[in-house]
């Protein structure tokens, strides 16, 4: 675009609205960060950029007496180009083909041929030398932030916020809004987060096993058969397909929060004797989104011991029949409960 259709264009849009002018060598270098941040300028021919600045040289008696190419620059807001702003290339502003002014290169620019950030004087319409504008808004500025409150956007709230930026903590999926006023000119954006409900993991009983002998004792309070994935449709329930959710366990509550963490595998054997507490974490396999505040606990119990007893010995008599038949119907088996469970209180067994 050339500099004077580039000056009447942001005319059109009033009061405020300007070509980049610089006031200082820092507001210089954070618009040509920007700039390179975003891929739009810089060093070299990739990209091959370059950008008018807001400045124009005045060849009258008055602006520019000695008729010289560094001097009757000003910036549209008045301000003469100073020695401290100017930020000229090498052997710039030249008024090129020639070294005298006569009237040719009265624009400046930036980035032209590579040259990043340092200044040159173009003509305002040549193929090569056409720039991209860059414009400023000046002005008034209001900022409103709200939220919409009802899916058909009739209702709202209006945040106590006027900053360009806040912060949101939604609980459910929420658009928000945000409207900028500059100059009585309102710009309007929508955007939406989106929030994803966790899984649902579903409280389940403690697993009580008996000891066992698989492991080659049945009194260290260990056992080898433990299956966690039995318990899983359990946990998700009937309203979560075992396909769409992932159900792992874990031994520690940071263990289970860690989605990095693949949990244990079964068969498992507890890690303490007598059982332990088992952390469950439910992954949403679409929304990544975790439940990990449920556990159960595993629980070995002892098996019970059965002390020998000696052999009950009675005579044969005539309760049952004759005394010679060999049966009776006398014998009293529970006095050999005390000798059974020795030491194992015969309330608990």
């Amino acid at each position: 675009m050339a500099w004077e259709a580039a000056y009447t264009l942001i005319q059109s849009f009033g009061t405020g609205a300007s070509m980049y002018q610089i006031n200082t060598k820092e507001e210089e270098d954070a618009v040509y960060n920007k700039l390179f941040d975003l891929g739009f300028a810089g060093p070299g021919n990739s990209p091959n950029n370059h950008f008018w600045l807001g400045l124009k040289q005045y060849n009258t008696s008055e602006l520019n007496p000695n008729n010289k190419v560094d001097e009757g620059w000003y910036w549209l807001d008045g301000r003469q180009l100073t020695s401290e702003l100017a930020n000229w290339n090498s052997g710039e502003p030249n008024d090129y083909p020639t070294t005298e002014e006569d009237g040719g290169e009265d624009y400046g620019q930036f980035d032209f041929g590579g040259a990043a950030k340092v200044w040159n004087d173009m003509t305002n319409i040549q193929e090569s030398g056409n720039s991209w504008p860059v414009f400023e808004f000046n002005g008034t500025t209001s900022v409103v932030w709200g939220e919409y409150t009802n899916d058909d956007k009739t209702e709202f709230n209006i945040f106590d916020e006027s900053s360009s930026s806040i912060s949101v903590t939604p609980i459910k999926t929420t658009i928000y809004f945000l409207e900028v006023t500059i100059n009585e000119v309102i710009c309007r954006t929508e955007f939406t987060v989106t929030v994803n409900p966790p899984p649902i993991s579903n409280a389940i009983n403690d697993l009580i096993y008996c000891d066992d002998s698989e492991d080659g004792d049945d009194t260290n309070g260990f056992i080898e058969t433990v299956n966690l994935e039995d318990q899983s449709p359990m946990i998700l329930g009937e309203s979560q397909s075992v396909n769409d959710f992932t159900v792992t366990y874990h031994l520690t509550q940071a263990d289970a929060d860690d989605t990095t963490s693949i949990g244990l595998t079964s068969p498992y054997t507890n890690s303490v004797a007598g059982g332990e507490k088992i952390f469950i974490r439910v992954l949403n396999n679409t929304t990544s989104c975790i439940n990990s505040d449920n556990s159960f606990n595993i629980k070995i119990n002892a098996i019970p011991n059965a002390s020998p007893v000696n052999t009950i010995i009675l005579c044969d008599d005539s309760s049952v029949g004759g005394d010679t038949d060999g049966f009776i119907s006398t014998f009293d088996l529970t006095s050999k409960t005390t000798s059974i469970l020795g030491v194992q209180s015969a309330d608990d067994f």
